[in-house]
């Protein structure tokens, strides 16, 4: 058998829904994504679309979810071709030559330039093939009857291809690990806050665009008075929520050692001993390991690189560009300091988050008890306000401030002001001096504070309880 046959037997492997009509129902996942709908208003537009997430986090999955959406709006199954660009059987050097080439004899049955219909060809995991940013431009200026989705986990390595070679060409999007109301839909058959919990998204989505203080209290003060009777319930599905994190198949499975390892074995050893080196040629692959786990150890902490490298028995700009590495891995989010010039966000201590709440607390293996009685409560809340903050915004960017032992938890670089933003949600009301102290610098729009279950406007500072905030 031939390279081109070779990878034309993949091609039929992985298309079922060729000979089925439709996708298998072993592949659709009983919760729809919500980035399906904003999805959906593109797919007519002639824009690739690209999608980032962090490695099991869900996007092939997804892929599948707007594969079936297309088949049912009347998209003929054999123009839809699906392919996994990390599939190990694939001859990977003439990947996108051969399916052009098996496009137009085994699906279209002439030549592709001459058909009068779109083909949707969606790509996983598309950083896995050499110089992909340009075939796709290329098929894109010729004006071929393609409309790309390609995916990728790593993030800063996509974005970076993309803006060089596909500037103007591409719609991006980020998949995040489950929401608060796909957690919901999953988990629970308590469907009855599903409806709030959708509302409050679009709520804080148009907060952040144009802040209002007492817009947004009013319209909470309302809600919580409508939602009130399944609040309690609300509050004990957040705490599993917060505990398990967003990741849709560990969330599925049943307790046990497979569970117990997933994050390692699934997520952490993938980016860590194989996505990261075949894309940067990373070789200290402990070492990138090493970085890995003390950077969720150290969740809301700054990172001395200085410190870490002489612990670790190595370079400063190493560790820094390990770092770099693990966050286009989509692992773990590093926070700029908020000051006046860009030298001054370069120079200070990055912040560091993991993506997620699962991943820290089941990554690490922390019991219930050490974390109800080391205070680990607010670092856990933080690392969720800080994923919620990136998916209401739409922003890259998230920073914090520290001045003088004053500190902000999150700042957001709204338009004209920033926005800052703590987290109290252990209930230490008293030190806000760092907040005042950032608005009388900065000449900052008044704060939000995350609380446990504080609804308030007082003293220019809007009280959030943390379930009113998640979504």
């Amino acid at each position: 058998m031939d390279e081109m046959e070779k990878n034309f037997k993949v091609f039929r492997e992985v298309n079922y829904w060729w000979s089925r009509g439709c996708v298998p129902p072993e592949f659709m996942d009983c919760v729809e994504r919500g980035l399906l709908k904003e999805i959906k208003e593109v797919i007519d537009q002639p824009q690739m679309v690209l999608i980032e997430g962090p490695r099991r986090v869900g996007k092939t999955s997804l892929f599948y979810q707007i594969i079936d959406y297309l088949i049912k709006e009347g998209v003929e199954p054999k123009r839809i071709f699906y392919l996994s660009l990390d599939d190990p059987l694939l001859v990977k050097e003439r990947v996108f030559e051969d399916i052009v080439e098996f496009i137009g004899i085994y699906l279209a049955k002439r030549a592709v330039r001459d058909l009068s219909s779109r083909v949707y060809l969606l790509l996983d995991e598309v950083t896995h093939i050499d110089g992909w940013e340009f075939y796709l431009k290329r098929y894109y200026d010729q004006k071929y009857p393609f409309k790309f989705f390609v995916s990728s986990s790593s993030s800063t390595f996509l974005k970076k291809r993309s803006k060089e070679s596909l500037a103007g060409r591409v719609i991006s999007y980020q998949l995040f690990p489950f929401s608060f109301v796909e957690f919901l839909r999953l988990k629970t058959a308590f469907s009855k806050p599903i409806p709030f919990y959708e509302s409050l998204s679009g709520l804080w989505e148009e907060a952040f665009e144009d802040w209002d203080q007492a817009a947004i209290y009013k319209e909470l003060s309302q809600l919580r008075l409508e939602f009130s009777f399944f609040e309690e319930e609300v509050k004990q599905s957040l705490t599993s929520y917060l505990l398990e994190g967003g990741f849709p198949e560990f969330l599925s499975l049943k307790e046990g050692k497979v569970k117990d390892r997933y994050f390692w074995d699934n997520v952490a050893e993938r980016v860590v001993y194989r996505d990261i080196p075949e894309i940067f040629g990373v070789e200290d692959r402990e070492l990138l390991q090493k970085t890995l786990i003390y950077s969720i150890e150290n969740a809301g902490q700054m990172l001395n690189t200085v410190n870490i490298a002489n612990s670790f028995g190595t370079s400063r700009q190493t560790i820094s560009l390990y770092l770099y590495y693990l966050c286009c891995g989509l692992l773990i989010g590093l926070l700029e300091k908020y000051a006046k010039t860009k030298a001054g966000r370069m120079k200070a201590y990055k912040k560091v988050y993991p993506v997620d709440t699962g991943l820290f607390v089941n990554l690490l293996k922390i019991p219930l008890e050490r974390i109800e009685t080391s205070g680990l409560w607010g670092r856990i809340v933080e690392i969720l306000v800080h994923q919620l903050l990136r998916r209401y915004t739409k922003r890259d960017k998230v920073y914090y401030y520290r001045e003088r032992e004053k500190e902000v938890d999150f700042v957001i670089d709204t338009y004209l002001h920033p926005l800052p933003i703590e987290v109290k949600y252990r209930g230490e009301m008293k030190e806000m001096s760092g907040l005042f102290r950032f608005m009388d610098i900065f000449k900052a729009k008044k704060p939000l504070v995350i609380t446990k279950d504080r609804l308030d406007l007082k003293d220019q500072i809007l009280y959030v309880p943390l379930w009113m905030f998640v979504s």
